[in-house]
């Protein structure tokens, strides 16, 4: 058996938190402050990324000296990108797994400070004389639907947590 905690603003990371419970057979639970049993159990924490925070850094530096941990980090970066960016490793405790995974997002559900995020984002990619992939992604997205979720890249979590659990 694993904890799972999660935070989700706009549902992909809840996507993620039930499909990884019903794979190994545990319960996610929708709130990154309720309290982790003291049972030493591992604990997956899902939480998407808003620019340069990640909330379930906080958990894991609560937890990790009691618990194995895996962050996982859901956003709209380029899974590569992120992956090898890999923005957790200076926030997060060493010995926390660490790992990305692709959202959605669908402009018709963003509140308005997050619209004018990435308003302001875009207008600032667009004029970036040098685009990477990362940047041309964001650009064709804006003001679209962009669905990157896929249950298979849950995968390497699905295994850290059958091995931590062992």
């Amino acid at each position: 058996m694993i904890h799972i905690r999660f935070h989700s603003v706009y549902g992909s990371t809840k996507y993620y938190a039930e499909a990884l419970a019903q794979a190994v057979g545990a319960l996610s639970i929708e709130a990154l402050d309720v309290p982790i049993p003291s049972d030493g159990l591992p604990v997956v924490i899902l939480s998407p990324v808003h620019g340069p925070s990640i909330a379930g850094i906080k958990v894991a530096q609560r937890y990790h000296e009691t618990h194995p941990i895996a962050l996982v980090a859901v956003g709209m970066t380029l899974l590569d990108v992120a992956q090898k960016r890999d923005q957790m490793r200076s926030s997060a405790p060493e010995d926390c797994a660490r790992f990305y995974l692709p959202g959605r997002l669908d402009y018709s559900q963003l509140n308005p400070a997050h619209r004018a995020a990435m308003t302001s984002l875009v207008a600032f990619l667009k004029a970036k004389p040098l685009k990477n992939a990362n940047d041309k992604s964001i650009i064709v997205g804006y003001n679209k639907t962009v669905d990157h979720v896929d249950v298979d890249k849950l995968k390497p979590v699905i295994q850290w947590a059958h091995s931590a659990a062992s």
